[in-house]
């Protein structure tokens, strides 16, 4: 079966707006266990995954289950940033998983380059700007 960026972006927003509401306080297992339900749902088996408005950093930090991903955070707000990096560095994963400022409304990628996009808040980032980074189609 094949699934393309658009059904898996929706699948994400739904999960994000239905689910991840209360991050900032969740424990580190409901983290985990919402990361692995992300990953699973779309079927991302590795790649680049952006987190968008990644906040604090843990849900950014869980994305990262093995070697097969690399995790990229864009938040907009410099305090969550440095939350989010100093969390990311606690776990030793740092370089793997990033986090980055970000309150533009282009994405920093080039088109085709994102397997997965994890959105959180979308800020100022249209959806056709989130379709342009996405990688075609992903078999599962």
């Amino acid at each position: 079966m094949k699934y393309y960026p658009t059904i898996k972006l929706l699948v994400l927003v739904l999960l994000i707006v239905c689910r991840l509401d209360g991050t900032a306080g969740a424990n580190s297992d409901d983290v985990i266990t919402q990361a692995r339900e992300i990953l699973d749902t779309t079927g991302t088996q590795g790649g680049i995954v952006v987190h968008l408005g990644c906040g604090n950093g843990k849900l950014t930090a869980a994305l990262h289950v093995s070697d097969r991903y690399t995790i990229h955070g864009l938040e907009a707000d410099p305090v969550r940033v440095a939350v989010a990096r100093n969390h990311i560095q606690t776990k030793g994963i740092y370089g793997a998983v990033s986090v980055e400022r970000h309150s533009g409304s282009t994405l920093p990628y080039t088109a085709n380059l994102i397997n997965l996009i994890v959105v959180q808040n979308a800020g100022t980032v249209a959806m056709n700007e989130m379709m342009r980074v996405l990688a075609p189609g992903v078999a599962v």
